[in-house]
């Protein structure tokens, strides 16, 4: 998957690491933020497990 910068809309709900390592899960159609640990414009890639994308389970 193809890394997404600051300001680009979220196309797939997930897990994303910034370029520092900081760990943020966003929803479809949000958009990407600056880095949490920087508070800088950052690029974002899809955080992914070996057997294929993490599930987060919102249980409210």
């Amino acid at each position: 998957m193809r890394p997404f910068k600051t300001g680009e809309q979220v196309i797939e709900t997930g897990d994303y690491l910034s370029e520092m390592g900081e760990q943020k899960f966003y929803r479809e159609g949000e958009t990407f933020g600056v880095d949490p640990a920087t508070g800088e414009e950052t690029t974002w890639i899809r955080e992914v497990e070996a057997c294929g994308p993490v599930l987060r389970i919102d249980l409210m």
